[in-house]
């Protein structure tokens, strides 16, 4: 049970705030192996050890890179509150990028949230307030064309046990399955993510 912590979902990347989220068991599942959500569906993988050393996008340009994305394809995680026509602005801020996401939840009511972005030591990497001030949570560019698509991943460590999650976004509601495998190639790189259980975000009607 994670109590009293101000959570923030990964929209577009992007984070709802709640006061209170409940473990359920059917999300605690096996480490290493996805498990599923309240809805039946895969959720994010959760495994023992440290978070991968990923490749990042070479000389990365965030004013680039800022504006509208959509998500396309994620895993679903308990951080994530938005279900559906999920869009995601990125703007500069004061001290990083600040991302506005909006979407519909699980009951079909809209839903806005905000989080924030730092700076690292690379700029394709940034901290993210997403799960708590106290508990770091990447957000990682592993590739993008900046006018098409942008394959994400992230990952939360608390108490030895680390969470991976990736997400697809694209410029646009729908993307081409070319834009989807390759992608799906570069996270197949990388054993925990499992990439085989990313699910789509429903665009339909937004």
């Amino acid at each position: 049970m994670l109590t009293n912590m101000r959570i923030m979902t990964i929209s577009s990347i992007v984070l709802v705030s709640a006061s209170t989220v409940m473990a359920r068991p059917q999300e605690l599942g096996v480490l290493g192996e996805p498990t599923l959500g309240l809805l039946g569906e895969p959720t994010s993988v959760k495994h023992k050890g440290t978070c991968p050393n990923t490749n990042l996008v070479d000389n990365f340009d965030i004013d680039r890179f800022l504006g509208t994305w959509y998500e396309i394809k994620a895993l679903n995680t308990v951080y994530q509150n938005i279900k559906s026509c999920h869009k995601s602005t990125f703007n500069r801020a004061s001290n990083g990028v600040q991302i506005k996401a909006v979407g519909l939840d699980q009951h079909n009511k809209v839903i806005t949230s905000l989080t924030n972005l730092t700076f690292t030591d690379h700029p394709a990497k940034f901290n993210t307030d997403f799960v708590s001030k106290d508990i770091p949570a990447p957000i990682e560019i592993l590739d993008t064309d900046y006018d098409t698509y942008a394959c994400m991943h992230s990952c939360v460590s608390v108490a030895s046990i680390i969470e991976d999650m990736v997400f697809i976004y694209a410029r646009k509601r729908t993307v081409s399955q070319a834009v989807i495998d390759k992608c799906l190639s570069i996270f197949y790189q990388y054993p925990d993510m499992y990439p085989g259980d990313l699910t789509d975000t429903p665009h339909t009607g937004c």
